[in-house]
């Protein structure tokens, strides 16, 4: 789909061949790209709102810094957790790929055929496209989870003033 990011769905050009074109090596990269780009976003956002919420109470400036602790000490057990994921996307790519060619040896390959196709609703690439971005989504949710704890813990703050 068109949106707001600069990394963009990897197309199926016309100048390969059906062969090139089954291929997860574009697919890891656009996903590896969208971790990576999540990652930074996510660091960055989470140190502005520990920064933001250190400056309202002692309680929330110690909660700021037990937070970069456990993200410190997390944040290589997280990398590697995350880094299975594309490993599972490839496994889906290869057995979809695998569906698509015995289709297409049973010649009932109809308008998934044609390798224009393929991403188009109805065509085999289209439930991996929905796969691949619920996965970025749900990964996203969980990157966002200690923001929104630190949010949550100064909206109660804030809540106790009133």
């Amino acid at each position: 789909e068109s949106g707001p990011s600069r990394i963009k769905l990897p197309t199926l050009q016309a100048r390969k061949t059906a062969e090139e074109l089954m291929t997860f090596e574009p697919y890891h990269r656009f996903y590896a790209m969208h971790q990576a780009d999540l990652d930074t976003s996510i660091q960055a956002l989470r140190l502005r709102v520990r920064e933001g919420i250190a400056g309202f109470s002692a309680d929330l400036s110690q909660l700021a810094s037990l937070d970069k602790t456990l993200g410190d000490s997390l944040a290589p057990h997280h990398r590697k957790l995350f880094a299975v994921v594309p490993k599972l996307l490839e496994h889906r790519f290869t057995e979809l790929t695998q569906q698509q060619k015995e289709q297409k040896n049973d010649c009932s390959g109809g308008s998934t055929a044609d390798p224009a196709e393929w991403g188009n609703k109805g065509g085999w690439l289209e439930p991996f496209y929905l796969e691949l971005r619920e996965l970025l989504l749900a990964e996203l949710d969980v990157r966002l989870q200690p923001v929104l704890g630190l949010l949550e813990a100064l909206n109660e703050r804030e809540d106790l003033k009133l």
